[in-house]
């Protein structure tokens, strides 16, 4: 009767939790349809600068009807307006009375680099109009307007702003869609993770987690603690490289009072404490062939025996061990037990490296950035072109650890609802320079970005220097630097 019961109260838990996932799911479904609905309802919101009324009456009258418009006699009056609500299209004058267009259009992109800028002249000049595409403008038309020329420009900048919104809802629908106990992916090698650990977790007693540090091995360990019979029981995680070898059998299977010179009293272990739910040993390949042996039996028979103890002690617990090392190539060096490696790895789930499961990246970045906006209070829509190119060129030896820690900086760091490029760590940009000789082009292109960042902001406090490495968030011997190379360049 008191098995049966068991069963029952086992059953019911499993219904509990797949009712409260299925509520979760709604959840999510019904905030994505409004938040794709809120997106792609909202109207382009378009702002003019011109020193000729006549010309802003003009082109008011050939906007479309969809598209609000907002109309300004000077840079500044523009500059002043776009800070509390941001616009998704600039038409500009090149010449204006108070700030040359090139310069609004860079001060307009520091403060929204997404904004599609086109620029207006009556004298038209191919040095001019490179000038303009390299600042930062999606197009460059001559006075008086072609009719069609400027709504096909209009028609051009609105597609790409509205492909934009719906490349956030989309990447924030598949964070959310491949999404699995903590970890994103749509890599075909991540999704058979996610159903290896569905189908595993519910029937292994040890299971082995391999791969290069910082691929999140102790999120898959703690989706199988998850998914397993124990799951009500406790997850306990012990650093099998942080104990000294002399203390390694102590401290996982404990001991008794006076067992050794310092046990003052008894200690249940990492076995012990696990008892009822799931021990995760991770770094168990650096686990040494003593403690190998003395583990064995504990893996087997669930048995362990403490320090000074008579007999052993019974422990019911699932055991998931990971290791950034090969522990096959260890077997055949003699540095790993054979029989230990071969009662774990029954059921073996290895993690690549991000390297090699970069479609992944624009999702884990969404997912990043969901996150670190929630933790620095910012509102942060995403990354800049030239950022999103940094992210995917980069090897990432660090792997998602790094990924995460790159977002994190960058969220800290950005001064607009946009990553940028020198929002992100410097290391980036020196790593990626000397990883390969194919990429000392798009380098190239990352420095005259940078430059140009550089003097936006400068040219957006007013040359105020203190003001300016405030926002860059460096030191001003390192903003002295920056503005020497940028004004050296002659890209600029």
């Amino acid at each position: 009767m008191h098995a049966a019961f068991q069963i029952e109260a086992l059953r019911f838990q499993m219904y509990v939790r797949k009712l409260s996932q299925r509520v979760s799911f709604l959840r999510e479904s019904f905030l994505r349809i409004e938040t794709l609905t809120s997106l792609s309802g909202r109207s382009i919101r378009l702002v003019a600068v011109d020193d000729d009324p006549d010309a802003l009456s003009i082109l008011r009258a050939l906007v479309p009807e969809e598209i609000a418009v907002e109309t300004y006699l000077t840079g500044q009056q523009c500059l002043d307006a776009i800070r509390t609500e941001l616009p998704d299209v600039a038409v500009l004058d090149l010449k204006l009375p108070d700030i040359d267009g090139i310069e609004l259009l860079r001060r307009i992109r520091v403060i929204h680099p997404r904004t599609e800028v086109i620029l207006l002249t009556a004298d038209y000049s191919t040095e001019a109009a490179v000038a303009a595409i390299k600042s930062g403008a999606s197009d460059y038309l001559t006075k008086p307007v072609d009719v069609n020329r400027l709504r096909d420009a209009l028609g051009r900048s609105v597609q790409a702003i509205r492909s934009h919104r719906e490349l956030q809802v989309v990447e924030s629908d598949l964070a959310t869609k491949y999404s699995f106990e903590g970890m994103v992916g749509r890599s075909v090698a991540i999704r058979n993770i996610f159903d290896l650990v569905r189908r595993i977790g519910p029937h292994f007693r040890a299971a082995l987690v391999s791969g290069p540090s910082g691929t999140g091995k102790e999120l898959v360990a703690r989706a199988l603690h998850t998914y397993s019979s124990r799951h009500s029981g406790p997850m306990v995680v012990c650093n099998c490289a942080a104990i000294p070898d002399a203390l390694i059998e102590a401290e996982l299977f404990g001991h008794i009072k006076g067992a050794y010179t310092g046990a003052t009293g008894e200690s249940a272990g990492y076995f012990g404490r696990a008892a009822g739910g799931t021990l995760v040993l991770d770094e168990f390949g650096d686990l040494p062939l003593t403690a190998q042996a003395a583990l064995l039996r504990a893996v087997q028979f669930g048995e362990v025996q403490r320090l000074g103890g008579a007999s052993p002690v019974y422990v019911d617990i699932r055991i998931v061990a990971c290791t950034n090392r090969d522990l096959r190539a260890a077997v055949r060096n003699r540095a790993f037990r054979e029989d230990l490696f071969f009662r774990l790895s029954t059921f073996e789930l290895f993690l690549p490296p991000l390297a090699h499961r970069r479609e992944d990246i624009p999702l884990l970045v969404r997912h990043f950035l969901n996150r670190s906006g929630r933790e620095v209070h910012k509102e942060l829509s995403g990354l800049t072109a030239a950022a999103e190119t940094l992210l995917l060129e980069h090897s990432w030896p660090g792997n998602i650890r790094e990924l995460e820690q790159v977002i994190q900086y960058g969220a800290v760091m950005a001064g607009s609802p946009w990553i940028d490029v020198i929002d992100l760590p410097a290391y980036l940009r020196t790593t990626l320079a000397t990883e390969s000789p194919e990429h000392a082009v798009p380098y190239t292109n990352r420095i005259e970005a940078e430059n140009r960042h550089v003097l936006d902001v400068l040219a957006q406090t007013g040359d105020d220097k203190h003001e300016a490495a405030r926002l860059l968030g460096v030191s001003r011997a390192t903003l002295w630097r920056l503005l020497k190379r940028a004004r050296r360049d002659p890209a600029q």
